[in-house]
């Protein structure tokens, strides 16, 4: 249903579509086909699916968040955009299930929610991409625990959660900036191009959904590219957001576009690829290339 090639997935990638589906089950991957809704005009360039990981404050910044809801006349996302504008807010929330609106005043503190999913939109005046997520959940008992909430509606499991955050720290930690001081950060330095965050792309390379694909651009040894170095000098130039370059195939690959990319869940592959922001915060897609 995805990019499907009998070479590539059957036979060079020995793909097996039964344990891939098993994968991505164990992901627990949000089925967001379309991107979240724009809400530039109203002075936030940026949003996101609230269930990549919604905006919160550790309980001692919470003086910083306003809540509004229908008894404010506010009932729909742009609504709620409207009014944080109005707050002179910089971030927001629209929670529809909830019928809840959160308006973040100050940037400072803000971070992602790691464990719980939760629908609804997040909207922002800076990248969301570069908000990490929070060191504990909302629902953690040293937080913002709700026995209703998260026991009962989210099915909340402390030592799941725990896990979830181990690992989310150590993907953050892989993919911070390059740090040419640390002699054990042994990355590929792509920052002179513009792109400071890179990472292997055996950890779930990035990848558009088809219906994404006229925002990528490939490259390879007749256009003069034959290192990852000359690749990500010439995603620079096509302005891209981010790319990757895979030996294997000699293939340069350059996403003009950060809205829609995804991790690659199943197949593994080899090379290097780097970003203006943080690949961490990248969401699994849905399937994998191979489906």
């Amino acid at each position: 249903e995805w990019y499907y090639d009998e070479e590539y997935c059957d036979v060079t990638m020995s793909f097996d579509i039964a344990s891939c589906d098993s994968k991505i089950e164990s992901l627990d991957i949000p089925t967001n086909d379309e991107p979240p809704e724009d809400f530039s005009v109203y002075g936030y360039p940026y949003s996101m699916h609230s269930s990549e990981g919604y905006l919160l404050y550790p309980p001692e910044l919470v003086g910083n968040e306003l809540l509004f809801n229908a008894t404010d006349g506010i009932k729909s996302a742009e609504q709620c955009a409207a009014k944080c504008q109005d707050q002179g807010a910089h971030a927001g929330n629209w929670d529809p299930a909830w019928e809840r609106c959160f308006c973040y005043l100050a940037q400072s503190g803000l971070c992602k929610e790691p464990c719980i999913v939760d629908v609804g939109v997040d909207f922002s005046k800076t990248p969301l991409s570069e908000v990490s997520h929070c060191d504990k959940s909302r629902c953690d008992q040293d937080w913002y625990y709700d026995q209703f909430y998260c026991d009962e509606l989210m099915g909340f499991d402390q030592a799941v959660c725990n896990a979830k955050i181990a690992g989310l720290e150590s993907g953050d930690a892989e993919d911070g900036p390059i740090d040419s001081g640390n002699a054990d950060d042994d990355r590929e330095d792509f920052s002179m191009y513009g792109y400071p965050f890179s990472k292997d792309i055996s950890v779930g390379f990035q990848l558009y959904p088809p219906m994404f694909l006229e925002n990528e651009v490939i490259f390879n040894s007749t256009d003069g590219i034959s290192n990852a170095q000359e690749c990500a000098a010439k995603c620079e130039e096509e302005n891209a957001h981010a790319g990757a370059w895979n030996p294997r195939w000699e293939l340069c690959y350059c996403y003009l576009s950060q809205v829609g990319l995804c991790k690659e869940p199943c197949v593994v592959e080899e090379g290097v690829e780097f970003s203006k922001t943080s690949l961490s915060d990248l969401g699994y897609c849905k399937k994998s290339m191979c489906d």
